[in-house]
């Protein structure tokens, strides 16, 4: 049986990036979780990066400003990875002119 842990520095002293997910680890949608956030500014301020990683179909733009409306602090990443981005940088890459969004207009940013 693995050990239970009562926080997780010590594992995360033998690292020196940290890829978390966004919905559900920092924030719950409405606000964020104080103890999540301050854990990841603990890993940075130890000289860690934090990307932050988002399945979201916003670019991180979008996700940096639903960031901000939960209260998610900036000290608790480095870098923003979502879908929505990467999603956009692959259209771009091909060259394609025009893309159709399916979807609520909350992520009309993509």
């Amino acid at each position: 049986m693995p050990p239970i842990l009562e926080n997780a520095a010590d594992l995360l002293a033998r690292y020196t990036v940290l890829f978390c997910d966004i919905w559900g680890v920092v924030h719950n949608g409405r606000t964020a979780y104080r103890e999540g956030c301050a854990a990841l500014a603990e890993f940075r301020a130890r000289g860690g990066t934090v990307i932050l990683v988002s399945n979201a179909p916003r670019t991180p733009t979008g996700v940096t400003r639903v960031l901000a409306e939960t209260e998610v602090p900036e000290s608790s990443w480095d870098a923003i990875v979502a879908s929505g981005g990467i999603a956009l940088a692959h259209a771009h890459e091909l060259g394609y002119r025009t893309v159709h969004h399916i979807g609520p207009d909350r992520d009309l940013d993509i």
